[in-house]
């Protein structure tokens, strides 16, 4: 029984939003996908529940990285009887532009590892993320399981469509459309269920945003069957250095009313990297702690360079990567090869050519090295939305390459 109470667990935790059509996972979806800085490079995160006027620990993720900072394993615990737990674990494999091509997820029975699930990636030319592709693990084989398929325009993610595997071809099941603003941001995500008509409307997302271009807000809605009806809004609060420190829910009731829901309020270093996320439930007019999730870095707060490797491994001739993610929001990682000592500038430049952020000015010595940015000015100020140039001048070397911020 406790096997099972496992594999069920793990997969709840796994599994995307499309895995249940029922329109609170939307707003549980949106009301989490506030994305932080950490979102590719914390070591580890660590759950716990607020019982009995005192926080205890109950899951917990650690995540490894290879010498180019890709990760490529993470593996989930579980705290009983005083001590973690190994539950499941996921092994990534990533191609040259550190994108991932397939995650293995599996789980920990009887000492052993089994598999539970496979995603396998495809990207076009741009290195956008073009197919996704699950399987489940049984009779000793995989097989087919989902498949999500993305549409770009000028580099945005414009729809989606997720397909199940049913009787031996994939099947329509969700699809959703997305349209931006001039500014490059989401302004509105519409979905839909597959009917036996065909598509038809099932819940919409409205993004605003402030003057400085940060989200801060979300407006969920359902479909009747004649008109949108407003069901939830989310409004993210933000510091001076525009980290979101607070994200409230709220639902609106048969009389028009909004009530509170939930509330995350968040802790960030000085760089920008969180440290601490405390959930609240609203009851009972009081807000009620429920989680707390607390981040560590293996090189401290805002991990910075990523890679230290062996003379034997040193590149022999300098290398600038495609970024990785790409597109991003609002953080992502920018990594080059040295073959030898040399004075580096890495630079972020807007489409005209302004110079919007130093990123690296020293001499290094020669190595695989990555850096973030995470959307920032030199002065600190969040860019807007858009195409954005990086390059690396390194001696008489200098590269350039692309990459696009979404908001």
């Amino acid at each position: 029984m406790k096997n099972i109470f496992i594999i069920i667990l793990f997969t709840m935790i796994a599994n995307n939003m499309y895995a249940t059509n029922q329109f609170d996972e939307v707003i549980a979806e949106e009301s989490d996908n506030i994305v932080y800085q950490n979102s590719i490079d914390f070591d580890t995160r660590t759950t716990q529940v607020w019982r009995d006027s005192a926080w205890d620990n109950k899951w917990q993720w650690l995540k490894s990285y290879d010498e180019n900072g890709y990760l490529t394993e993470s593996e989930f615990s579980q705290f009983s009887d005083n001590e973690w737990l190994l539950r499941a674990r996921a092994s990534i494999s990533n191609n040259n532009n550190g994108l991932p091509i397939s995650k293995i997820k599996q789980i920990y029975i009887d000492d052993s590892f089994q598999n539970r699930s496979l995603n396998e990636y495809t990207y076009n030319d741009s290195n956008y993320l073009i197919q996704r592709t699950g399987y489940k693990w049984y009779d000793n084989s995989w097989n087919n399981r989902s498949q999500t398929e993305l549409q770009y325009e000028e580099g945005l993610c414009v729809n989606s469509t997720y397909s199940k595997w049913a009787d031996s071809s994939w099947t329509d099941r969700y699809l959703k459309e997305i349209s931006y603003n001039d500014n490059g941001q989401k302004d509105v995500k519409v979905g839909y269920k597959w009917s036996d008509t065909g598509w038809i409307e099932w819940h919409k997302t409205e993004y605003s945003f402030d003057n400085n271009g940060n989200l801060s807000q979300k407006i969920l809605s359902k479909w009747t069957g004649s008109d949108w009806d407003t069901k939830a809004r989310i409004t993210i609060s933000r510091d001076a250095s525009f980290n979101p420190v607070q994200v409230f829910l709220e639902k609106l009731d048969s009389t028009e009313v909004w009530n509170s829901v939930s509330l995350r309020e968040n802790t960030f270093f000085e760089d920008g990297m969180i440290m601490e996320s405390i959930s609240s439930r609203w009851y009972q007019d009081g807000w009620h702690l429920k989680k707390r999730n607390e981040y560590s870095y293996v090189n401290g707060p805002g991990r910075f360079s990523l890679s230290i490797i062996s003379p034997a491994s040193l590149p022999n001739q300098i290398t600038l990567d495609q970024n990785y993610p790409n597109p991003f929001n609002p953080i992502t990682t920018i990594s080059y090869e040295l073959p030898k000592r040399e004075l580096v500038d890495v630079g972020i430049f807007d489409m005209k050519g302004n110079k919007i952020a130093t990123l690296v000015n020293e001499f290094q010595n020669p190595g695989v090295k990555s850096y973030r940015w995470n959307g920032t000015n030199d002065i600190g100020n969040s860019v807007s939305a858009g195409v954005y140039i990086y390059t690396i001048q390194a001696g008489d070397y200098r590269q350039s390459r692309k990459m696009i911020l979404l908001k």
